[in-house]
């Protein structure tokens, strides 16, 4: 696709009522290359089902079933389960129970699905015993899983894929991992109510393309869904097929609807203002009353803002005051440590200040025992030494003091002296430190008190600050809506918007009939197998099935043309069959589209086909079986008897007249 001949070409169809810088940033082509129609390769099969509960009869549930590729039919009388099973597997791969009868979901406590997805085994696990659902996917078989007695699933976290505890958050893991499996995505479209002029944004989901998996009794009157969703048969068929060019085209559309509606408020405007000056002095008036509400609740918000600046300021003073109590802390340890050392010294200096006075004449050592006789020296002894200067225990002389060990001593006595002069002044400084950061935490406490006070005293809830968001709005459009009155010209705006969607338009024919033109191949393809589905399914009186380019079928009869929605009852059960089928095959033989290639189909053909005709059903269903057994996976659900002969006999699943499935 050369994008820049894209353009030019809008540019020439428009009559150049735009530039082409100005088409090209209003189309803002981006994401062209998002889809693409070839085939992945990945099927969906499902495996195995298990359930687990009690009925309010008292009776247990234990239905454990195995499913297999190719035809499976569950076959039972009406009313006794086959739906349920059905809902129940689409609640596990959805994450949606809207559909689940209230009466079974309260019988069920556990459920556990078993299916394959490209070549890798994954398992569901639901688990309802309490009131807020408990769900898992899991990388394993469900033999490979232990549940522990609290109910949870015990497997290595690389095995886990998610696990969910609301069902919200299930739904939206489960759409996650099918939308990354098969490339799928949200398309959009808008619509409206009579009470406003917005309009209400809208997706599909992953649940809207399961209708192309699960064809439900009572939507065998519609191909996947209603009209009233929003044109979304087609665009579950678009993504489907994965043709070119969907989401760009599915974007336009959105910003035709915006587009459009902008011009229709503008002609709402433009006729509330045809002689309606009423209106504007209303309108005046309301902007002065909107102000002075305005201003009031700017007034609150500043005093919430301040509660906000006491709060921060709050916590830095905090702050502040837990830094200040350890460094307080840390001093007092200091001085403390210095008062040790100050006593160390005087000690010291003391035991040199005595030797020093009364000399050398005794020795140092400290004798407390006679080593002779091992008696205690008496306290008089001592003193006598130091007096009279004779030994303590011989009392001979002793020798006096020499000038050279005096001069040590008092060199020892004055460094000392030095030392403890400086610690001194240390601890002093500590102290007045100590009691300077005494008075500021004092200072802090009262500070933080006061905040405290101050912080309970305001009030602004948040409902208040929505409010005031939407008077700020509402202000801006009053605002817009008066200077429009008074100085627009309004024609102006209707042309630039008129402009903007006739190049909207144009952009939009014209990449749908390139879309068309790329996937005319795929598109023909598509009808000739329905064509010859519908020729299998013994709808003769259709001659021809075309695909228009806004990608609607059209199924022809006797050279008239027919809607889905024309066609009566019977023919719609099997044109809707051969319609889901062929997109199977579509892949399956020509590796074209991004179906699961998975059909659940529930009650087929009810008074409305005759016996014959299901019997002639059935043999088409036992064909597919037979040709396409490895390729697809179709589960039925019937009461019909005609229906139990459409796959062999393992994969028939025959429940007892009158017995439930589960």
């Amino acid at each position: 696709m050369n994008w820049d001949n894209f353009l030019s070409d809008v540019y020439k169809s428009c009559d150049q009522i735009l530039s082409i810088e100005e088409i090209s940033k209003l189309l803002n082509i981006s994401n062209y290359e998002k889809d693409n129609p070839s085939s992945q390769g990945k099927r969906l099969i499902i495996k195995r089902l298990k359930l687990s509960g009690k009925k309010i009869t008292g009776e247990f549930i234990d239905y454990d079933k195995n499913f297999f590729t190719g035809v499976n039919v569950i076959f039972a009388d009406n009313n006794k389960g086959k739906s349920s099973i059905f809902k129940i597997i689409k609640f596990a791969l959805t994450g949606d129970k809207s559909s689940v009868k209230k009466d079974v979901y309260d019988w069920i406590d556990t459920i556990l699905l078993e299916f394959d997805l490209n070549n890798t085994t994954y398992s569901v696990y639901i688990n309802l015993t309490n009131t807020r659902i408990r769900s898992g996917l899991y990388r394993s078989s469900i033999d490979s899983l232990i549940i522990d007695e609290n109910g949870y699933i015990e497997l290595e976290d690389i095995l886990k894929n998610f696990e969910a505890n609301t069902e919200i958050a299930f739904k939206d893991k489960m759409q996650k991992f099918f939308f990354e499996q098969f490339s799928y995505y949200n398309l959009s479209w808008t619509s409206s109510t009579k009470k406003s002029l917005e309009l209400i944004e809208n997706n599909t989901s992953w649940k809207t393309y399961y209708k192309s998996i699960y064809l439900e009794s009572k939507d065998y009157n519609v191909l996947f869904l209603n009209s009233e969703f929003g044109s979304q048969n087609k665009k579950v068929l678009e993504m489907i097929l994965g043709l070119k060019y969907t989401a760009l085209i599915n974007s336009w559309n959105k910003q035709h609807d915006y587009l459009q509606n902008s011009i229709n408020k503008e002609i709402f405007i433009e006729k509330v203002q045809d002689g309606n000056n009423q209106e504007k002095n209303e309108m005046v008036t309301e902007l002065e009353k909107l102000n002075i509400k305005i201003s009031e609740m700017q007034e609150q918000r500043k005093t919430a803002f301040k509660k906000t600046l006491n709060i921060e300021n709050y916590k830095i003073q905090s702050l502040k005051l837990f830094n200040l109590s350890k460094e307080i802390t840390a001093l007092n340890n200091q001085a403390e440590q210095l008062q040790k050392e100050k006593l160390q010294i005087e000690k010291r200096i003391n035991n040199l200040t005595e030797e020093l006075n009364f000399g050398f004449f005794f020795s140092n050592l400290d004798i407390k025992k006679c080593p002779r006789c091992e008696h205690e020296i008496k306290p008089e002894r001592e003193i006598s030494e130091k007096t009279n200067h004779k030994c303590m225990l011989c009392e001979d002389p002793l020798d006096a003091k020499n000038e050279e060990d005096e001069e040590i001593l008092t060199s020892k006595i004055n460094e000392l002296s030095e030392n403890l002069t400086k610690i001194s002044a240390g601890i002093e400084r500590l102290m007045e430190n100590i009691l300077q950061k005494t008075e500021a935490k004092i200072r802090l406490e009262s500070s933080l008190n006061k905040h405290e006070q101050e912080v309970q005293a305001y009030s602004f809830e948040d409902k208040q600050i929505d409010q005031l968001s939407k008077l700020i709005e509402k202000r801006i459009e009053l605002e817009h809506k008066l200077e429009k009155k008074n100085t627009e010209n309004p024609n102006a705006i209707f042309e630039i918007l008129d402009h903007k969607l006739k190049v909207i338009n144009c952009a939009i024919n014209l990449l749908n009939k390139l879309r068309y033109k790329e996937s005319d191949n795929i598109l023909k393809s598509l009808c000739s197998l329905i064509s010859s589905q519908l020729i299998r399914f013994g709808q003769k009186n259709i001659d021809q099935v075309t695909i228009k380019d806004n990608l609607e079928i059209i199924f022809i009869q006797n050279g008239k043309e027919n809607k889905f929605s024309e066609l009566n009852e019977g023919e719609q059960l099997r044109a809707k069959i051969a319609v889901v089928l062929s997109l199977i095959l579509l892949d399956v033989k020509y590796s074209v589209g991004r179906h699961p290639r998975i059909l659940i189909i529930d009650s087929p053909g009810k008074e409305e086909v005759i016996s014959k005709d299901l019997i002639s059903l059935a043999s088409i269903f036992k064909e597919i079986e037979d040709e396409y057994k490895n390729d697809l996976q179709i589960i039925i659900g019937t009461a019909l008897e005609e229906l139990k002969n459409a796959s062999v006999d393992y994969k028939v699943d025959a429940i007892e007249e009158g017995k439930t499935v589960f």
